[in-house]
Order: structure tokens, then sequence, then C-alpha cells
């Protein structure tokens, strides 16, 4: 449909072959003499023309014009079964069984179904793009020698696998393609508006496409070889690299300078650039210290940068907290009355942002386009339900509890007077010695007192040590001698021990050993071989002597019965 008032004659078509003539781009006035209006010319044009290239070139050719209509790239769903039709465009779940029920048109339809989705799914992880749409008409038409063929109406649908069957559902509401009618101007100088040729489609309160069709058909009537099919397919319609060039108009940044490598834009992102050190955790007031999630000291000098309004980059890896310091930098931003907008290659990330808002209660905060209207009620019912934070009781406990963690921190470091070292030193030596390939071990723990002796002059202990090993004090353990390890008070008590130790190997356990092999001879069990064997065979025998005691001898006489 035209811009123009309908009751207007009809205007002429262009000729076929005829391309749309625009008027060209005014150039700023040049004056002979040097006083005057000089032309503005873009140093960088052939670097920005590169470019504007490779985004041309980003996804390839587009299938909004170049659709390749093939069985294995599209769903056919034109002669869909009458039974299911309308719940399919009404917007209702259905399978394609029940919108396909000739068994050889739903095999096809299944295998493109299949490549449709894995696809789609390929997208939406990787990219974050919905891609699958239905398309409702083609138009095909040659131009200089191309062929094009683009969809009419686009309509969002959602297609996932259920079983060995297909789950369908259109999605929002229909909308005109917008390279069509781009190329259609740009070709053929045939201008419509999309939003009239909307409203044909809803012309009676139900979707109806057809009257669209025909609409179009009329436009183009002029143009030899234009066909407008009335057709159902379902395939991945997305293209990126239009809208991409239509961002890239106006590169006339000093940050796109500086990397085409100009040298005053260089200088002039040097000069503003004056990076502020963040001030410490433990000195912040709480005032101001609003963070989302805990950050560490470089999470805290990025956030710094970003909030003084510098351009920066940050390189991070897997694992090392690049998300969350995204969302305390939205945070921060947010809470100063700015307005973030957040772009990602991956919807994976995008989603890991909304999910790390929604944990510390500011679900809403962020919104999509493809969950906004969830994100607007989520919004509204978090600023109904909010209330005033009472954060004074707060903030003086943590007032408290940092200067007592800030006190136990220098407690550590802190060396002590009398060892000048410091308790952290001390764990660090440990340590070290630990993870020796030999690491040296001992039961000897020295009291403070001893420790104290040990920071005076240690040369005499340390000569009194070296004679004691001469004498041979370290060359034996707990296996060579029965004394290893054993201490006396006093030398009278050591006097006596050994006096008792003398006794008892020269007396009392040679009577003990006569003895015992006098009483195991008169049994059947074998010779001991240790004194804990014998204490074994003394404890038996005086738990049977103690059985035997239990009983009484006594005869009795059994009568015989009469």
């Amino acid at each position: 449909m035209t811009s123009e008032d309908e009751t207007a004659p009809p205007r002429a078509a262009a000729p076929p072959n005829a391309r749309a003539k625009f008027p060209e781009p005014l150039s700023a006035p040049v004056e002979d003499h040097l006083t005057g209006p000089i032309g503005t010319v873009d140093p960088f044009a052939l670097e920005h023309e590169e470019w504007r290239r490779q985004l041309a070139s980003i996804g390839g050719r587009s299938p909004l014009t170049h659709f390749e209509d093939h069985a294995s790239t599209r769903i056919e769903l034109s002669n869909a079964h009458p039974a299911g039709l309308p719940q399919f465009i009404t917007g209702q779940k259905i399978l394609l069984s029940a919108l396909i029920r000739d068994d050889l048109a739903l095999r096809q339809a299944r295998l493109a179904a299949a490549r449709v989705t894995d696809k789609a799914v390929e997208m939406r992880t990787v990219r974050g793009l919905e891609t699958v749409h239905l398309g409702i008409g083609l138009a095909s038409w040659s131009f200089e020698g191309e062929d094009f063929t683009a969809p009419v109406l686009l309509r969002p649908l959602a297609i996932r696998r259920y079983g060995r069957d297909f789950e369908l559902k259109l999605k929002k509401r229909p909308s005109v393609n917008p390279e069509l009618l781009t190329t259609l101007r740009e070709q053929f100088g045939i201008a419509i508006d999309a939003r009239s040729l909307l409203e044909l489609s809803q012309a009676e309160g139900v979707f109806k496409p057809q009257p669209v069709i025909d609409r179009l058909r009329q436009m183009v009537v002029g143009v030899p070889g234009f066909v407008v099919q009335p057709r159902l397919v379902a395939s991945s319609f997305m293209s990126v690299s239009r809208q991409m060039l239509v961002d890239a108009k106006d590169l006339d940044t000093p940050v796109l300078s500086a990397v085409c490598g100009s040298e005053v834009a260089k200088e002039q992102l040097d000069r503003s650039y004056r990076p502020v050190t963040a001030p410490s955790p433990n000195e912040r007031s709480p005032e101001t210290d609003r963070a989302l999630y805990d950050a560490d000291a470089e999470q805290d000098d990025v956030l710094a940068q970003i909030d003084a309004g510098h351009s920066v980059v940050v390189r991070t890896l897997p694992g090392t907290g690049g998300t969350q310091t995204a969302v305390n930098a939205i945070g921060a931003l947010v809470g100063s009355g700015k307005r973030v907008l957040v772009v990602s290659p991956r919807r994976a990330t995008i989603d890991g942002i909304s999910h790390r808002l929604n944990r510390v209660g500011l679900a809403g905060l962020a919104v999509t386009p493809r969950l906004l209207r969830r994100n607007l009620v989520e919004a509204i019912s978090r600023n109904e339900s909010a209330t005033a934070s009472r954060m004074r009781d707060v903030d003086d406990a943590l007032l408290r509890l940092r200067g007592v963690l800030i006190d136990y921190q220098d407690a550590l470091t802190q060396p002590d007077e009398r060892f000048a070292v410091s308790p952290l030193e001390a764990l660090r030596e440990l340590t070290r010695l630990a993870l020796l390939p030999t690491p040296p071990s001992t039961t000897v723990r020295l009291d403070d007192h001893a420790l104290g002796h040990l920071t005076l002059d240690r040369s005499s202990v340390a000569e009194d040590i070296t004679e004691a090993a001469r004498l041979g004090q370290f060359q034996y353990g707990p296996e060579d001698s029965p004394w290893y390890g054993v201490s006396f008070d006093t030398t009278e008590a050591a006097r006596v021990a050994y006096t008792l130790a003398v006794d008892l190997a020269e007396t009392e356990l040679p009577r003990l050993v006569s003895m015992a092999n006098e009483i195991i001879e008169q049994t059947t069990l074998r010779p001991y071989e240790t004194i804990a064997e014998l204490g074994v065979y003394l404890r038996l025998l005086m738990g049977i002597r103690e059985t035997l005691d239990r009983f009484t001898p006594r005869s009795t006489t059994a009568r015989s019965p009469r």
C-alpha cells in the first residue's frame, strides 16, 4: 500500500529494469576563497567502508529476500489439514502430525522440522537469536539477472521436539517483512506502508492474510515476473546485517577513530582517561558500599573506573567473576539514575545476569524484548511491595564486625615484641617446612617460657645439644631401649626405679619363669614364648581353679524304677 491517498490516480509502474532514483546527498558547499565553508572529508572512509562490507556479509545472503525454497529448508504448511489450521493460526499449541495428515508429506515435514529445530537451538544458544518464523505468502521476482524470493508476512514460531513429533505454537503478532519493503522501494520505487498493510489482515478482527497478498499483487502489477503465492512456510527467517549496517551509519566517534589509527583521537582518549583509585574495603563508608555481590580488589578497581565514566575493556577467564562484576556495575549505574544497555552474543550470559539480579530481589530490573511483558509485571510487583530499608542498625553492626576483623588481621601481621616475628610469618615458615621432600617432625612442644628463652643467646644451648649428640643421645629410639622417653622428676625417683628393675630382672623374673615352667609341663599346653603369653596361661589356669572350687565331691545312688 502506498503512502498516497487511495483516491489519487494510480501511479505508473516503473520499468522492470529501472532502479529507483533518489536525490544525491547534499555535500557542504566549497567556496573559492579560503574563508568560506569547506566540505567535510572522512579521513577513514576506506576503513569504514571495509567495516560496512564485513557487516553486510554477516550471515550470508539474507533469507528475507533470498529464501531458498527447498523441501529441506522449510516446513510446508500450505496444505495443512483444515481441522488443525484454525487452532494453529489462533496461537494454540498443536502437533505437526495434526496439521499434516498425509504420511509422505508428514515424513518430509518431520525431516525439515528436525533441521529447522536444530538450527534454531544453535542460534538461540550461541547467538541469542530467535530465528524461526512462519512465512505467510511468498513473493518471487527477478531484477538485473538476480532471483529474489521473500516472505510477505512474518510471525514468530516456537517449535520443539515432542517425542517423534514436533510441537508448534505461533507467538506475538505478524509483521511485514521489512527487507521486502526496502527492496521494492530501492529496485522499483514502490513505497508500501507496513502499518496499512497489516491493518488489511485484521480488518474483521480475525487474522486473514489473503487481503494483504491481494493488495501486494495490485502494487506490483506493472513489474513483469513478480509472483505472490499464498503459501505458509516455517523456516529460519532472520537477517542481522541490514540492521547492523543502519547502526554503522555514523562511525565518527573518538574510540572508533582511535581504532582506525587517528593520533588525535588517541591523544584525546589518553587525556580524558584519568584512572581513579578504588577505596579500600576496610575504609569504605557503609553508605557507599552498596555492591550487589562481593567483589575483590581487582573487581573494585574495575567498578571504580566504570563509576568514573571511563570506557574500559575487561578481559577475564571463565569462573573469575566476570558476570558478577557486570551485575555490580549494573547495580551501581542504575543506583545513580542511569540506564544501562547490556549486549551479549550469547543468551546464556543475559540469562545469567537476569538470574543474579533476581537472586538479590531485583526481579524486573532488567528487561528483554523477548520477556518484556513479564519483566514489566515483575518490576511493578517489586515496586509495589518495596518498603523503606532500615540500614542504620545493619551499618552499625557492619562497622563493629569490620573493626573486629581488622584487629584480628592486624594481630596476625603484627610482629611479636619478644620473638620479632608475626604469627602469619610463623605459619608461612611451618608451611614451607611441611612442603619439603623430607619434612622435619618432632613431638616436642615448647611453652611460652621456653620460647622466651630461645629468643635469647642460644649458643650455650647449641653446645649442650651438640655434646649430647656426640655422646649418642640421638642415636637411640623407642625400639632401642625400654627406657627411651622415660622422664623422672628427681634423681631419687630414678634410683628407686633402677633398683626395682634390677630386682625384677635378676630375682623375681627368673623365679616366675621357673615356677611357670613346672606348671606348664603338667598340662598339654605348648611352651609359652613371651611373658604376655605366660600371663594368658596363668589367667586360664586360675579360671579353671575357680571353677573346680565351686564343685563339691558327692556320690549319689540312682534308684531303679519299680
